[in-house]
């Protein structure tokens, strides 16, 4: 075997095992990245520069003007931000408008602009929102102090919302009894058992309240939309993983690649690469297992190379 064969040889075994290391250590990476991913930041910024919390999906600056004037806000009102950073949400920078007079003091200023070639200050544009626009300050209002009810009373009013939550159902013509629809062509029965529609036994969708419904149907339909909702988070966040993993493993190949200087399917190809993704070898019996991932005969590793 000449100089230039063994030194090919050298390479792709290096490239193989550096590959073969990358696999097994791949789960530990996998953990570490499924422990962190969880974690969201309190705010962030959506596509239209605004501040927007997390936890409840909300725009911070509306969010802070239902605090100060401590009720929610109507559907013809918007909140200014008065020095046109939509990031700066302090009380001193938001004004509570109507939409459309929100329009026209936009007009002014862009009117003003053109006149005297700058925005008025900041003061006069706070005068202006008062006296000619309707505005509220949110700086001049004193938030209300927050209710203190009895313990006793709160725990009537979420029973009250548990019992006043509706559910989609449909009657049974003979029995007259209430099943909840799960799924389009799945009902639960009172008795939890889950069944498939006819359409001849039951009538048309009715709203109906807890109150209707027994207490086994009830846990059997919860259940189910957990084991729905979890299904559906795990299905979205492996194949985000599959993602991840498949762009790597196309820059390992291109880094072997281009040190034997051959194309990259002749390393592997784009299919072999999926099926590490799927099966994740940490092992030389599970790399060997997948089709494409291990030498074609007679130790040859890549026919085209001898």
């Amino acid at each position: 075997m000449g100089r230039l064969e063994r030194k090919i040889e050298r390479a792709i075994m290096s490239g193989l095992f550096r590959l073969l290391v990358w696999l097994l250590l791949a789960p530990f990476k996998l953990l570490k990245w499924i422990f962190t991913a969880g974690r969201k930041p309190s705010k962030y910024i959506n596509s239209n520069g605004y501040v927007v919390l997390t936890e409840s999906n909300e725009l911070e600056h509306r969010h802070i003007a239902k605090q100060q004037m401590g009720r929610d806000l109507y559907s013809n009102e918007v909140v200014h931000h008065i020095n046109g950073k939509k990031t700066d949400n302090w009380v001193n920078n938001l004004c509570l408008m109507d939409g459309e007079k929100h329009e026209h003091f936009h007009a002014w200023l862009r009117w003003k602009k053109e006149k005297t070639k700058r925005y008025p200050t900041i003061k006069k544009q706070k005068q202006v929102l008062e006296s000619e626009y309707s505005g509220t300050l949110l700086e001049k209002v004193t938030p209300p102090s927050p209710k203190v009810e009895p313990k006793k009373k709160v725990i009537q009013e979420e029973s009250e919302t548990i019992v006043n939550e509706t559910y989609m159902a449909r009657r049974n013509k003979a029995s007259q009894k209430l099943f909840i629809e799960f799924e389009e062509e799945v009902l639960i029965g009172p008795n939890g058992k889950v069944i498939e529609i006819d359409q001849d036994r039951f009538d048309d969708l009715e709203e109906v309240t807890q109150s209707g419904l027994t207490e086994t149907q009830l846990e059997v339909y919860n259940n189910r939309l957990k084991n729905q909702e979890s299904e559906d988070k795990s299905k979205s966040h492996w194949a985000s993983i599959q993602k991840e993993l498949f762009a790597e493993l196309k820059k390992e190949r291109l880094k072997i690649a281009k040190e034997i200087k051959l194309p990259p399917y002749y390393v592997f190809h784009d299919s072999t690469l999926i099926e590490m993704t799927k099966v994740m070898p940490g092992s030389e019996a599970l790399m060997l297992s997948i089709k494409g991932g291990w030498p074609r005969k007679d130790g040859e590793v890549w026919p085209s190379l001898h």
